[in-house]
């Protein structure tokens, strides 16, 4: 078929030897073709007023809906192109303007009556705001949105403005997408807009909204007076987050919403006090119990390793967190911790296999790591690889993470991984050649002030690097992966091809010395089944006892602490109101 542009308009074809898109290009703005002025026009009324003067905005032809201003399109087009030149800016501002445009929300009964879908237009349509609007809303109220313009795109853990954000296909935001983000695989001209409870859920349980109004209440209250009574705040939210005051209604309700979270909080408080103390005595019970045994093992096995080698036993290989040898299964030598294998993962012939299609994920961390060691021993299927993590320590949904990266920004270079390269330090080392023919010893440690250092088979690999300040993992809301840089399914370049042998995590930093140590190897660690076998059958079924109540006793800590229980009453009961605030519906509605 020759070149030409649409035969109701113009079957002549183009006379050009080149592709034909400058000729298709002035056709579309051509005198001759009404129609490009036409879907522009109702695409901005569409963005401006929620629905398109014709409603489907993809659709102007005979199988799309039928225009309810046939005239008023034909007229803003030709405004448009005649008058206008194709100014965007200059149709939006006539639009802005008009009295349609500043109609009060509420129709009246008789418009009701009349013309109850409101395609006329007699009052302004109620709309659910974007998703992009509803995120970039909390952070303006919450004081945290960050305007700088231009730059790389973000995750979704930073207060850039949402138009910033990333959007990869198989990991989109869940906060976009739970307020009807398009999934990005095909064009959409008018987005859905739903109202399903895990909207509600949403906004009553998302960390991030949690954490946002935490920092409003925060800087509302640093911004008053001293002294302030509850009134005066209150009216102070409503008008940050509203810009009007609260009706005498709201006022009553906001006022019998705090004193109905004191008392509740007075009572979490209580009962968050009560099981820290009851977590300490157990505690104490259990570690009565094990140390002793642990002690003497530790002290047995350090002698036995000194006179077989003649080096004093190093300590590094006597304090790990955690420890995984992969022998047997995939659990922590030390705490117990599992490993969830995912996908194709697996424990074979002592070592964890991973690949394009499986990783391995621990359960929430019993413990807050901030300085910290990172130690694994790996063999890469192949050096044709990039962008794997071989050992991770990540926030719960990964978009804060830690990791020792096998060549994600230089071929066949191990790197300190992190979100958008802030912690990221590049070893400027030889690229390595030896890993997918033997196993290869590999350790990053983070101290106090922020630096990282990195070691491979004992030896500092590079120079150290401080970028930013220590990463902390609060406890019960981060884990490790192995085989993956962060996340939480196995996608694109994040996965890593070979065995991991061994993995141990340590909540300090290492010294050089000990790194060498615990590459050459030291005494076998004493593991948790080893006390185990020396305990008497009373002391066993003790220990079970309290360590499953300990347990119990944790994972209602870890809600209570969720919920705050360990903020000051006052700081809580502002975070509450300011969160219930977010949950209005006039936040994400536009009327």
């Amino acid at each position: 078929m020759p070149r030409r542009f649409l035969e109701e308009l113009d079957a002549t074809p183009y006379t050009t030897r080149g592709t034909g898109r400058l000729e298709f290009a002035r056709d579309l703005v051509d005198r001759k073709n009404p129609f490009t002025s036409r879907v522009i026009v109702n695409r901005i009324w569409h963005h401006l007023f929620g629905e398109g003067i014709v409603p489907t905005v993809d659709n102007l032809g005979r199988l799309g809906e039928q225009p309810s201003h046939p005239e008023l399109v034909d007229f803003l087009a030709d405004r448009f192109r005649n008058e206008q030149d194709w100014s965007l800016k200059a149709l939006i501002r006539d639009l802005v303007l008009t009295e349609t445009w500043q109609q009060a929300g509420g129709p009246t009964q008789r418009a009701l009556e009349i013309d109850p879908a409101n395609q006329l237009l007699s009052s302004y349509p109620l709309r659910r705001l974007e998703a992009e609007a509803i995120r970039d809303g909390f952070l303006a109220v919450s004081g945290q949105l960050d305007r700088t313009a231009f730059g790389p795109p973000v995750g979704g853990g930073t207060p850039r403005r949402s138009v910033y954000l990333r959007v990869k296909r198989n990991d989109l935001e869940p906060l976009l997408t739970t307020f009807d983000f398009p999934v990005p695989a095909s064009s959409v001209g008018r987005r859905d807009v739903t109202n399903v409870p895990a909207q509600s859920l949403t906004l009553l349980n998302d960390p991030f909204l949690i954490d946002q109004a935490k920092k409003w209440s925060s800087m509302m209250r640093s911004s008053l007076p001293p002294g302030a009574d509850d009134e005066t705040l209150i009216r102070h939210l409503f008008e940050r987050a509203l810009t009007r005051p609260p009706t005498p209604a709201e006022l009553t309700g906001a006022k019998d919403f705090l004193a109905a979270v004191d008392y509740e909080h007075r009572a979490t408080t209580e009962r968050f006090t009560a099981i820290s103390t009851k977590l300490e005595d157990d505690r104490v019970s259990v570690e009565g119990l094990l140390a002793p045994i642990r002690t003497r093992l530790e002290a047995e096995r350090a002698l036995a390793f000194e006179k077989e080698s003649g080096t004093a036993a190093p300590k590094a290989m006597l304090d790990p967190v955690a420890h995984w040898d992969f022998e047997k299964d995939a659990v922590d030598l030390v705490g117990g911790i599992p490993l969830s294998l995912e996908g194709s993962a697996r424990v074979e012939k002592g070592s964890l296999v991973v690949d394009e299609k499986g990783f391995a994920a621990s359960s929430m961390l019993p413990f807050d790591l901030t300085e910290k060691t990172l130690e694994a021993t790996v063999t890469l299927a192949t050096l044709e690889q990039a962008g794997g993590g071989v050992i991770t320590v990540q926030m719960e949904n990964g978009g804060v993470f830690d990791s020792i990266v096998f060549a994600e920004r230089r071929k066949h270079e191990w790197l300190a991984g992190s979100e958008f390269h802030r912690r990221t330090l590049d070893f400027n080392a030889p690229a390595e050649t030896e890993a997918a023919d033997a196993p290869v010893h590999l350790v990053l440690t983070y101290a106090k002030d922020g630096t990282i250092r990195a070691f491979r088979n004992g030896q500092p690999w590079g120079d150290p690097i401080r970028k930013a300040d220590l990463q902390m993992y609060p406890k019960g809301e981060s884990k490790v992966l192995f085989g993956l840089r962060h996340g939480t399914a196995a996608s694109g370049n994040k996965t890593l091809r070979g065995r991991i042998h061994e993995a141990r995590l340590y909540a300090r930093e290492l010294s050089a010395t000990e790194v060498q140590a615990a590459y050459t190897g030291g005494p076998v660690p004493v593991t948790r089944e080893d006390i185990t076998c020396l305990l008497t059958e009373a002391q066993r079924e003790h220990v079970t006892t309290l360590e499953a109540g300990i347990a119990a006793l944790e994972s209602e800590e870890s809600e209570l602490h969720r919920r705050g229980a360990d903020l000051p009453l006052e700081d809580r009961r502002w975070q509450d109101l300011a969160h219930a605030i977010f949950n209005l519906k006039e936040f994400i509605y536009l009327r």
